[in-house]
């Protein structure tokens, strides 16, 4: 069907919108949550997402003031983020990765969740991506997170840690010992 072309299109119609109309916050946040459980399993779907550009909508909506679309929108980069053409180049060039590591610190649970999820598809192996997380801070953040008392998050953020580690060399190990500590790791 035409769905994710007609609510890619209805969403970038809203831009800018949403800052006067409360029913618009609500409406992007649908549309938002639409896209994300269309591509999630649909290759085809996100591709028509990038192909529309739709991924500047999105991500700006991970810093929106609403924490329904906040999270709607780390829904789309999570489904988005399962494509490896995707994060290699439109997830990258979009700078993704500096708005999804600020979400693990947001006041909205469900925020924090979603990006931490999404962050473990960002940080599995593919450079530069990986090198941008790790530079801004990503290995204490996920180390932080896989300390917390909402199991949800301990999960993401130990996967991430998991992903973060794959063909990983000594220095980046070391760094993730020390921040989450063998102890810790044992314990879990």
């Amino acid at each position: 069907s035409n769905a994710v072309f007609l609510l890619t299109s209805w969403l970038s119609s809203l831009r800018g919108k949403e800052e006067e109309d409360r029913e618009a916050k609500y409406l992007k946040e649908g549309i938002l949550t639409a896209i994300g459980i269309i591509s999630q399993h649909n290759e085809d779907a996100r591709r028509s997402v990038i192909e529309l550009d739709g991924i500047p909508t999105i991500v700006e909506s991970l810093r929106d003031e609403d924490d329904g679309v906040r999270a709607a929108a780390c829904l789309c980069a999570k489904s988005l983020s399962r494509s490896r053409k995707a994060i290699k180049s439109s997830l990258f060039e979009a700078k993704i990765d500096a708005p999804l590591l600020s979400l693990l610190s947001d006041p909205s649970r469900q925020v924090q969740q979603t990006a931490s999820a999404t962050l473990c598809n960002l940080v599995l192996s593919f450079m530069p991506m990986k090198e941008n997380i790790l530079a801004a801070g990503g290995v204490r953040e996920l180390a932080a997170l896989s300390k917390s008392p909402d199991s949800i998050l301990r999960l993401h953020s130990t996967w991430a840690i998991k992903n973060l580690l794959y063909r990983a060399d000594r220095v980046l190990k070391e760094r993730v010992i020390e921040a989450v500590s063998y102890t810790h790791l044992r314990a879990h």
